[in-house]
């Protein structure tokens, strides 16, 4: 006999993930046209920096085209200071403000190389400027859905 009360065992709900990304640009920079040159050879060139001036213009108004893909690069934290690892040597190239929420993420170093093509409808300028480094920190939050 089929018994139409008994419950139904329910497992109980796995937990899921939530996560964020943030990017905290370095301030007091230095050292970042050393530590360009070093790794010049591991610099991916961004295949959109290459196009026809007409294909620029047709999809990017106004915006920047980079040359190359932001670098991720070996680094050490002390404290607040950043620094970055050329061959046997530590070269401090900045550090992170006080209100950088790093803590409890996965942290990456990138150098960004500030060489890029700003186009509008009208040119296409090649601009470059002083390079920079943005820390990325990625935080993974567990939690457990609710019923419906």
């Amino acid at each position: 006999m089929l018994n139409l009360f008994k419950k139904k065992k329910t497992e109980a709900p796995k937990p899921r993930y939530s996560i964020t990304t943030d990017l905290f640009y370095l301030v007091d920079t230095e050292n970042a046209d050393r530590v360009m040159k070093f790794y010049k050879e591991d610099l991916i060139e961004n295949d959109e920096y290459y196009r026809t001036a007409k294909e620029l213009k047709e999809d990017y108004d106004h915006e920047k085209v980079w040359k190359y893909e932001p670098l991720e690069i070996p680094f050490r934290l002390e404290g607040r200071e950043v620094y970055a690892q050329l061959d046997d040597e530590w070269v401090k190239v900045g550090r992170l403000k006080k209100t950088a929420d790093i803590e409890g993420g996965e942290l990456k170093l990138y150098l960004y190389v500030n060489e890029y093509k700003y186009v509008t409808e009208d040119s296409i300028e090649k601009e470059n400027g002083d390079h920079y480094f943005g820390i990325e920190c990625i935080k993974k939050k567990e939690y457990i859905p609710q019923g419906r």
